[in-house]
């Protein structure tokens, strides 16, 4: 299992920032390549960026929103009206919510940003200055 962002590939101001490099694609070809091995790359990222650079390699399991989805191969989770299995769509009302939320830490903490993904959403703030601040908003959630 390898863990995309802050692993196999560094931080960056923002997410959006941080791509695969060439030499990243270097080793992961040499790892799909190897057929004693089959390789996890598990993110919090969505389903779409990790298929939309990862897919070519035919031998590696895609795993997005930290076990939410299985990009592109063998399953897709879709929530049932428990929030459960495959079936309907999720309720949506708490993301307005926590959206909001959120988007309060934002004005309170320069530098952060909200990301909504198709099961959660993130608040980013690894860009805010205060350091500080940012635990005690992130604490206030």
């Amino acid at each position: 299992f390898l863990d995309y962002d802050g692993t196999l590939r560094e931080f960056e101001s923002t997410p959006d920032e941080a791509v695969p490099t060439a030499e990243l694609h270097d080793l992961l070809s040499a790892l799909n390549r190897r057929e004693d091995l089959l390789v996890h790359i598990i993110s919090g990222r969505q389903a779409r960026f990790l298929s939309g650079h990862f897919a070519r390699y035919d031998r590696m399991i895609l795993i997005a929103e930290h076990e939410r989805r299985v990009a592109g191969r063998f399953q897709i989770w879709r929530s049932d009206a428990d929030g459960e299995g495959v079936g309907a769509e999720p309720m949506q009302d708490w993301r307005t919510c926590v959206r909001f939320e959120m988007s309060r830490m934002c004005k309170r903490c320069p530098g952060s940003q909200v990301e909504v993904k198709s099961s959660s959403v993130v608040w980013h703030f690894r860009a805010v200055e205060d350091e500080g601040a940012a635990d005690t908003a992130a604490s206030s959630l």
